[in-house]
């Protein structure tokens, strides 16, 4: 479910795929050495291959007028532009940039004849060719479902504050153009630093969905996460108990408006938001209505272990490789849950994945992504307050506590949250609850992103033109105006 976001196709590369979006909106004037006797300035693209996907790369370079060069570095696949470059050394025909906020460097060397930069891309132990161009031809960001203005609809920029935290969260609120007061949702984003749109490979779900319902008369909140675009706030130290102190603001500032009917405010959450959604509704906090996007209902461990295996298996590893890494991930995952003490914890989980690494063969160790450092950087993913809280928490309780309308929706291919085990776990929650005002569905041949698709694979999802099917749009908006009464729209 983690956001793990498309990315994490092996055990190894969890949390290790360019975490930029942590670090937009901000430039830094590089350092330069010897210039080139060549201008440099301009965009130079190009692509990262990882484990099958493909993730666009963009240096902007700018020359001063005393020759030196500033830089900025953009991933639009991961949403994430104007990352802060912190030098830019040139010596000769070589070019080194340093990108600290990422703990990352691309070093290359200009070849004139071709007018490329023919460099590596290293980053937290990986090692990746990287070539770059001028006249790259690079995809443009924009996808076809997303909306064109002008809207028939009003868009607002907003900032609502959560008090208890004292931050404050930056989002778009979209009002229906007609008069009167109108339904209202709050959207809740996965796991992973996110913006408003819910942004991942260039997709921006959240801003389709937003769009969607606005245009069918409901008004709709989204808003960037703590930490993240205009949002303050530290995302690194805040678990989903926290993110869901975030929504429950978000909630109280549509109750301040005159156009939201009070009565009909739902909360529409995706992957992690799932889960959140019912934490906050099972509080009696004034939410009519919850709507369940690929959302859990067992505990963060068991679906990981799920997940890993289905994704593995549909990345064609071999049944005895398979085994091997759901041994390995089931033994970290104890001592995740078991050794309290961090340092310790670390220690051990080095140790033990280690051992594992003697029963990989070298064409095994390629095929699983295997890089030197990753082992290590993984056990500090696995050890922030976030994943501890995520693998033990069990969202049943708060689920069997619902007494509001719940709708729960799945694509039949979703890897990252099955649906038959977590349908299975959502309707026992809500009948040991006694709640009947509940539907889950699920939809064939849809992925964890609601895209239609082939295997399901996390891999397949920047490749997909649909950022969200229209057929899951059509259902979410038809349920939400049945169930606040507001068909009129």
């Amino acid at each position: 479910m983690k956001k793990t976001t498309g990315k994490n196709v092996s055990v190894f590369l969890l949390g290790v795929l360019l975490v930029f979006s942590l670090f937009s909106g901000v430039s830094v004037e590089g350092r330069t050495g010897e210039s080139l006797q060549y201008d440099l300035s301009g965009a130079w693209g190009g692509y990262l291959e990882l484990q099958g996907a493909r993730l666009r790369i963009i240096f902007n370079l700018t020359k001063t007028g005393a020759g030196t060069y500033t830089a900025t570095l953009d991933s639009p696949d991961q949403g994430a532009k104007g990352i802060p470059v912190s030098s830019v050394l040139i010596d000769g025909d070589s070019i080194h940039i340093e990108v600290a906020v990422a703990n990352g460097r691309f070093s290359a060397f200009h070849d004139h004849s071709n007018s490329v930069l023919d460099g590596t891309w290293f980053q937290s132990g990986m090692i990746l060719p990287l070539v770059l161009s001028k006249d790259i031809d690079m995809p443009s960001d924009k996808k076809p479902q997303d909306p064109v203005s002008p809207y028939p609809y009003r868009e607002e920029e907003i900032v609502f504050r959560n008090e208890d935290a004292g931050i404050d969260l930056a989002g778009t609120l979209t009002i229906p153009e007609n008069s009167g007061v109108f339904p209202a949702v709050v959207l809740i984003s996965g796991s992973g630093p996110q913006d408003r749109n819910e942004e991942v490979l260039g997709h921006r779900p959240f801003l389709v969905i937003s769009d969607h319902l606005t245009r069918k008369g409901i008004a709709v909140l989204r808003y960037d996460d703590r930490g993240v675009g205009g949002s303050s706030g530290d995302f690194s130290a805040a678990t989903s108990v926290d993110f869901a102190g975030d929504a429950r603001s978000a909630i109280e500032y549509l109750r301040s408006r005159g156009e939201i009917d009070r009565s009909a405010i739902g909360l529409v959450g995706h992957s992690e938001g799932g889960l959140i959604a019912p934490m906050i509704a099972s509080q009696k906090t004034n939410v009519s209505y919850i709507i369940l996007l690929g959302g859990p209902g067992l505990n963060g461990g068991d679906i990981l272990l799920l997940q890993s295996e289905l994704i593995f298996m549909a990345s064609g590893f071999e049944q005895d490789l398979v085994d091997r890494l759901m041994e390995q991930k089931r033994l970290e995952h104890s001592i995740i849950l078991g050794e309290n003490n961090s340092a310790l914890a670390k220690e051990k989980m080095i140790e033990a994945s280690s051992a594992f690494l003697s029963s990989y063969t070298q064409d095994e160790l390629v095929k699983i992504g295997y890089k030197p450092g990753i082992i290590e950087q993984r056990a500090d993913i696995y050890l922030t307050s976030w994943f501890r809280f995520f693998m033990s928490y069990d969202p049943a309780p708060a689920i069997s506590r619902l007494s509001c309308s719940v709708l729960a929706l799945w694509g039949e291919k979703d890897l990252q949250v099955p649906p038959v085990e977590n349908i299975s776990a959502i309707r026992k929650a809500l009948e040991a609850g006694g709640n009947s005002d509940y539907q889950l569905k699920v939809f064939p041949g849809l992925n964890h992103l609601f895209q239609h698709c082939d295997s399901g694979s996390p891999s397949e999802y920047a490749s997909i033109a649909e950022t969200f099917s229209p057929e899951v749009l059509d259902f979410i908006s038809s349920w939400i105006l049945e169930k606040t009464g507001d068909t009129k729209h």
